[in-house]
């Protein structure tokens, strides 16, 4: 007879390989350092418990204890996200059909990082799972309603294929992805990235074919391209926004206490300073946990944009694991740099939480000069001997200027 596993009625090797699939599927996407070839290595802990574990009886003791032997898996989420999973199995019993109801698809959601609901769904449909999945279809239906480019989250897809009426969900799906694309080897319809809107028989009621972007042109002038950015200033922002950028570049323009000074209007004031915020993130690379730094130049890419604007020193430590892979980040003082606020205690305090292997230290100089002071290279002797002790090395000291930086570890210094 079939070894079938707690009240799941799926046979226990399945429920084994499906585990084990979901676990591939969804340690990348939510920043856990994870390869093809190796995937189980340091994690094997946590990948046997949630094999062995009885959806209808959960330790969480067990779990914990698996996870404190897996250094790159935090406890707490990881235990919830074990809750979750065997909600999800309860739930469904692992047959297909169970999985297509609003409830369960809403705890489906829950295993995966909220910006990849799309991988979600998408893993579903591997596995057999008939439902609309494909995000084409998806932007397709957002271009044509609400004129914007982003398929937005999985759930509003299906909401809108299974209210269309003419079709099946899926069928409606397969449709729109069609014109979207989806098959451009099969001559793929003519909503795909660049939409063909002056051929298309849909363009009179598309909100698409209505937006400036479907013809390319953009102004030429600062001002003109900042009131068609916000679209409907009235006649004194307009004006405001011709005075702001006259003479000068839009980052000098665009400068915080540029818009508190000659922007009166709070509501193009704030709509400005989210412009502005908008373009430092834009040019900020993410850091996700398991990050790996293969140089100084990499922690400079980080913190660039989000320090060249600061005008107070920012001393951040960056807290590494025992494969010298991102963890965290910590802002541990912020003003005048001197040896009795950037104390070794507030320094090493999250390293020591974290269980840190080691730690990257870094501070921007307002003056755009990263030439270290002598108060920087006393700073930084007294927390390399304080890792000594404590057992966690500082790796690196950045000193961060206006488009360059000097790096500790490049000049030999530490």
């Amino acid at each position: 007879m079939t070894q079938t596993w707690g009240p799941v009625s799926t046979p226990r090797w399945e429920y084994v390989r499906w585990v084990a699939d979901l676990l591939d599927a969804c340690l990348p996407l939510h920043g856990v350092p994870w390869t093809p070839q190796a995937p189980h290595e340091e994690l094997s802990p946590f990948y046997e418990l949630a094999k062995r574990l009885d959806p209808a009886y959960f330790r969480e003791e067990e779990v914990r204890i698996a996870l404190r032997q897996c250094p790159t898996l935090e406890e707490e989420p990881w235990t919830q996200w074990m809750r979750q999973l065997l909600s999800v199995v309860r739930k469904t019993q692992l047959t297909p059909q169970s999985f297509r109801t609003r409830e369960t698809l809403e705890a489906w959601w829950g295993l995966f990082p909220e910006a990849c609901s799309w991988e979600a769904v998408g893993w579903l449909a591997a596995q057999g799972v008939r439902l609309p999945y494909r995000w084409k279809g998806a932007r397709v239906w957002k271009r044509y309603t609400q004129g914007t480019d982003d398929p937005g989250h999985a759930r509003d897809w299906m909401v809108a294929c299974q209210t269309a009426g003419w079709a099946t969900p899926e069928e409606v799906d397969r449709a729109a992805a069609w014109l979207g694309g989806a098959w451009e080897h099969l001559a793929g319809g003519a909503c795909g990235r660049v939409p063909l809107c002056e051929s298309c028989s849909l363009q009179t009621d598309c909100c698409w074919a209505q937006v400036p972007q479907a013809s390319g042109a953009l102004p030429q002038k600062n001002s003109e391209l900042l009131e068609w950015i916000l679209q409907d200033c009235d006649e004194k922002e307009q004006q405001a926004l011709v005075s702001l950028t006259a003479g000068q570049p839009l980052v000098s323009a665009l400068a915080a206490e540029t818009l508190q000074l000659r922007i009166e209007s709070p509501r193009l004031r704030d709509r400005l300073h989210a412009l502005r915020e908008v373009c430092q993130r834009y040019g900020t690379t993410a850091l996700q946990p398991g990050a790996a730094f293969r140089s100084s130049q990499d922690l400079f890419h980080h913190f660039q944009q989000r320090l060249r604007d600061k005008k107070q020193e920012q001393f951040i430590v960056v807290i590494l694991d025992n494969k010298h892979r991102y963890l965290e980040e910590r802002v541990v003082t912020q003003g005048l740099l001197n040896r009795s606020l950037v104390h070794p205690r507030e320094v090493f305090a999250g390293a020591l939480e974290r269980r840190a292997a080691a730690i990257i230290c870094l501070h921007n100089h307002p003056s755009g000069d990263p030439e270290p002071s002598q108060e920087d290279h006393r700073i930084t002797a007294r927390l390399v001997e304080s890792g000594k002790i404590l057992g966690i090395p500082l790796l690196d000291h950045l000193v961060i200027g206006e488009g360059r930086y000097v790096s500790f570890a490049d000049e030999g210094w530490l």
